[in-house]
């Protein structure tokens, strides 16, 4: 990884580290727990170069003047005076003591400052860049009546349900693996501590270090869920504000965001019902025909037409490798309407 010959002066210079110092969140804390964890001589340098962007002050920068270059300057030699005179010597490997070491230093820090006036313009609520600006995407998608698995370029298994659509990176970063999901999908997520894996859905986003669980988010359903079979993942959700948005779930634990409502719950759920689409079984639990007759054109890849009047009614049953003609024949005796298959329409009458 590039971070492991890092001096301080190559952490300034690195707009990444930057960022994750200015505005820190859950996948950088854990990227740079784990990547100083395994590099604690690196420790120094690191520490070093995080104090040195604090200096700055980001948070409350306005447009800099000539005044703010001047102020970088006497931040370093101010952090000169702070360090142990024994270290002195050896910073970066040079004579920290000499003008050329401090330039160095005061050149590095000034081009973050103006690396902070460039981001300041775009907003500061934006540091950190889009998961797939400026990449080479991947867009993978699994029509209706079809499932598909992608194997992402770290060895992920990912099964798609029918109408879902995942997009990723050609190459993932050397910090993170993301990628983002419309519908429904499950997810066998390769073990990479130094890598987060984080899937964005919506207004959540779960993140994995090597785990197995579903997330389903359909543009035209009024819930987004996140159901965890093994391993843990913490699920965040951007669309809160001033709440605790971070969720953890463990084992046989799933969230549910309510699109309208704008909250969100944890609770237990069925595993065997919840991963039983992977299964080739579909499962009603008390639900309305509109929902049914959404999930059935999902999974056979047809449009339905409905004809004449019909009570409302909520449907429970299960379906195992059944024909669409079976599964209608089935809802038809329980709710007493007619239906016709041609080609991908299909016609009920009530």
């Amino acid at each position: 990884m590039k971070y492991d010959a890092y001096s301080t002066e190559d952490f300034l210079k690195d707009e990444f580290f930057v960022k994750s110092v200015l505005n820190p969140n859950y996948e950088t804390d854990h990227f740079w727990k784990s990547w100083t964890d395994n590099h604690p001589n690196k420790m120094e340098e690191f520490t070093r170069a995080q104090q040195l962007v604090r200096s700055l002050e980001y948070e409350t920068m306005e447009k800099p003047v000539q005044e703010d270059y001047v102020r970088v300057f006497e931040n370093v030699l101010k952090y000169n005076k702070k360090l142990p005179q024994q270290n002195n010597k050896h910073f970066f490997g040079r004579d920290w003591s000499s003008w050329k070491g401090m330039s160095k230093i005061a050149a590095s820090v000034a081009m973050l400052l103006l690396a902070g006036w460039l981001w300041y313009g775009n907003g500061l609520n934006n540091l950190l860049p889009s998961e797939f600006e400026n990449s080479t995407l991947v867009t993978k998608v699994s029509p209706y009546g079809q499932k598909t698995t992608v194997k992402l370029p770290d060895g992920t298994m990912v099964v798609l349900n029918s109408g879902s659509t995942l997009k990723y990176k050609k190459e993932f970063d050397d910090s993170f693996r993301k990628v983002e999901l419309t519908g429904e999908a499950i997810f066998d997520v390769v073990k990479d501590p130094a890598r987060p894996f984080t899937v964005h859905s919506g207004t959540l986003s779960t993140t994995v270090l090597g785990t197995f669980f579903n997330v389903r988010a359909y543009n035209d359903e009024s819930q987004i869920r996140v159901s965890l079979a093994k391993g843990k993942v913490v699920v965040n959700n951007t669309g809160q504000t001033n709440q605790l948005n971070n969720y953890y779930l463990e084992p046989g634990q799933e969230v549910t965001y309510h699109k309208v409502k704008k909250t969100i719950e944890k609770r237990k759920f069925d595993i065997d019902q919840v991963f039983a689409w992977n299964k080739g079984i579909i499962v009603f639990e008390s639900v309305r025909m509109k929902t049914v007759l959404k999930e059935l054109e999902r999974w056979y890849g047809v449009s339905f037409k409905v004809t004449g009047e019909s009570q409302e009614w909520n449907y429970t049953g299960k379906f195992e490798k059944q024909s669409l003609e079976n599964v209608l024949r089935n809802l038809s005796f329980s709710q007493r309407f007619e239906f016709t298959i041609e080609n991908k329409e299909v016609e009920i009458k009530f």
